[in-house]
């Protein structure tokens, strides 16, 4: 990609978040790699020994090693740290004078002798908090570099000094020296699992467009967000933009993604009923409320509650999404603003996505020529037709599924209002909604 981009390949690099392993180094080795970079907490583990007394580096610090034929250096955390984080806050001249005592120190402990000195910004951007964008104190740096007859600028791939053999290299990344900050607890680990399953099930048959989505995910960004470490308050944009490029690389490959990745990783799944269902119902599917009771014991979710002032500035079309059991089917009713056979006559249709035990379903909707709603199941081709469902629809649109197709388990569910095969409004916004087994449904039975 980069050669491809710059015309020429990159020898060297610090690998994304100073992350290294055994394997990885040698991998790179493998693809023409010179050199890399990594942080100096790496070497501290791999050679089981401190490198800092009262913050001063040991000598094994300013020298290059080499593991595998490749080049490892590791950074002076401190320095680079003090540009990160530390010089915005300082005026440009006594940062500049603070940079050149640390390496003056250096060069008069060790006597003289030459010294390797890495100093490397691990993606961190500090130039927009230093006055005039850094240049004061960049330009300063420079030239007192320039003139000074003690340390001198070099390029990684250019650097001379003799190279010591690591026996090892401690797995880890420039923080804590571990992976924990993008794997290990059960949101960053999930995450993983998608981004497996993915591409596991798109090895083969993925276009390049669809290859350049799966490896924007790939991205250690994303698993950052994931977990308590690091809130913030777009946890559930970055976790949806993750989902998106997954579901990017099915679509871009012309398949059906799996349901799945419609799941937020952050475990956003909507519970909140405005009735609870309490018990079997058996309604007339006839598009309209026949009585007070046939939809009394079934759950009832509002759906006006996910648009209005905060999220879309409109009004839902749906009002309401109901929910039961009865006899061997699982029965679904939809109300809305104005007559459901209204929105298909305008030519709005629906989609039901549900997720259990048994597999992953698709219930559609579609009002013409004439009501049609059919039960499709997912297969690694995609969505595969199972039956022809029966429904009505007048004021309500009211279904009934077969349970020997979806079973009795606990269920996820949300729907999709389209038109023209565009979606239109989505319920929930992200995740699903939980539906409860029959079981605990039918244990609730208290209606008279």
């Amino acid at each position: 990609f980069v050669e491809r981009l710059l015309g020429k390949r990159p020898i060297g690099m610090w690998p994304a978040e100073g992350a290294v392993s055994e394997d990885a180094v040698r991998l790179m080795g493998d693809l023409g790699v010179k050199w890399i970079a990594t942080d100096e907490g790496i070497l501290e583990r791999s050679l089981e020994s401190g490198l800092r007394s009262e913050g001063f580096p040991a000598r094994e610090l300013l020298r290059p090693y080499e593991f595998s034929g490749v080049t490892v250096f590791f950074r002076d955390r401190v320095l680079s740290d003090k540009i990160g984080f530390v010089y915005q806050r300082m005026n440009p001249e006594e940062a500049v004078r603070d940079f050149l005592e640390y390496l003056r120190a250096l060069h008069e402990a060790y006597g003289g002798e030459e010294l390797v000195v890495p100093v490397i910004l691990d993606g961190e951007n500090p130039w927009p908090y230093y006055p005039r964008g850094g240049v004061d104190f960049l330009r300063r740096l420079y030239s007192r570099i320039a003139e000074s007859s003690f340390v001198d600028f070099s390029f990684f791939g250019d650097v001379g000094a003799e190279r010591e053999v690591l026996s090892r290299v401690f797995p880890g990344s420039w923080i804590k020296q571990d992976f924990s900050t993008w794997i290990g607890c059960e949101e960053k680990n999930r995450a993983w699992e998608y981004l497996v399953k993915v591409r596991r099930e798109l090895e083969g048959r993925m276009t390049p467009e669809a290859y350049s989505e799966v490896l924007a995910a790939e991205g250690s960004d994303w698993f950052w967000w994931y977990g308590g470490d690091h809130p913030s308050l777009f946890a559930r944009e970055f976790d949806e933009i993750f989902r998106t490029h997954l579901i990017a690389a099915y679509r871009l490959s012309g398949l059906d993604h799996p349901l799945f990745l419609e799941k937020c990783i952050r475990e956003e799944k909507f519970v909140s009923f405005r009735r609870y269902p309490a018990g079997p119902i058996s309604p007339v599917l006839d598009g309209k409320v026949t009585d007070y009771f046939e939809w009394l014991s079934a759950g009832e979710i509002d759906l006006t509650q996910f648009y209005g002032a905060e999220e879309k500035h409109v009004e839902s079309l749906l009002e309401a999404l109901f929910f039961g059991y009865g006899d061997d089917r699982f029965y679904l009713r939809i109300d809305s603003r104005s007559s459901f056979k209204d929105l298909l006559e305008e030519g709005y249709g629906l989609r039901f996505y549900l997720c259990n035990p048994r597999g992953e379903f698709l219930i559609s909707v579609k009002g013409h020529p004439g009501l049609r709603a059919e039960l499709y199941r997912r297969d690694e081709g995609g969505f595969s037709r199972l039956a022809e469902l029966e429904a009505c629809c007048e004021k309500i649109l009211e279904l009934a599924v077969p349970t020997e197709h979806l079973g009795d388990d606990e269920q996820e569910l949300y729907l999709v209002l389209e038109r023209e095969g565009e979606a239109v409004e989505r319920y929930p916004l992200s995740g699903f909604f939980a539906i409860p087994p029959r079981s605990e449904i039918e244990k609730e039975d208290w209606v008279l």
